[in-house]
């Protein structure tokens, strides 16, 4: 399952959750602050610095980009 974890003016993370919804996979939106809070996002991804922050079956994988690259190899080798 894709997660993306999202704020509000965030122009990727509009884009991501977009992308999620066009990509047929089964999706979560995880919005910050109404459903996780700035200290839970901190402490569950450490090292991420930017959003959105996207999870493939809890693996941290990056953002859009990162997304946009895993979807179109996926829907190549389909």
């Amino acid at each position: 399952m894709i997660e993306v974890y999202t704020k509000d003016g965030c122009v990727f993370c509009t884009r991501a959750k977009a992308l999620a919804e066009e990509s047929g996979y089964e999706y979560k939106i995880i919005h910050m602050p109404r459903d996780i809070s700035r200290e839970d996002l901190m402490a569950k991804f450490p090292t991420s610095r930017t959003m959105p922050i996207i999870t493939i079956d809890n693996e941290n994988i990056g953002g859009y980009n990162e997304l946009k690259y895993i979807i179109e190899e996926r829907k190549a080798n389909d």
